[in-house]
């Protein structure tokens, strides 16, 4: 039997569902928790880092949750997970910008880490 060969779309949606499995389960595992605690937010920092999200984002992005926490006193996983939503919207917003394709031919894009 012949296997099917993928598209390139095919291989990139299944891409992103494993990135989806190992960020979104356990996210959604740690929010479920009774409070915010050392425990909850050691265990956010190994999730973000183990999806990717890089050493410097995840240092800011605990930074930040741990003053607010602090600041605006969240107690619930819920207000947590609420403020993650907002931060990471906030360190992504500057990098969105329309993809200009005019005037390039062939143009190519170049997708790695997926």
């Amino acid at each position: 039997m012949s296997e099917k060969k993928l598209s390139w779309m095919d291989r990139l949606r299944a891409g992103l569902a494993k990135t989806r499995t190992a960020l979104g389960a356990p996210l959604a595992g740690l929010f479920s928790r009774g409070k915010i605690d050392d425990e909850l937010l050691e265990d956010l920092e190994s999730t973000l880092l183990m999806a990717d999200c890089g050493i410097e984002a995840t240092t800011w992005l605990l930074d930040e949750l741990k003053a607010r926490v602090k600041q605006h006193r969240l107690e619930t996983p819920g207000e947590l997970r609420q403020t993650l939503s907002e931060l990471l919207t906030r360190l992504l917003a500057p990098l969105e910008q329309p993809l200009d394709a005019s005037g390039r031919k062939p143009f190519v894009i170049m997708i790695a880490g997926v």
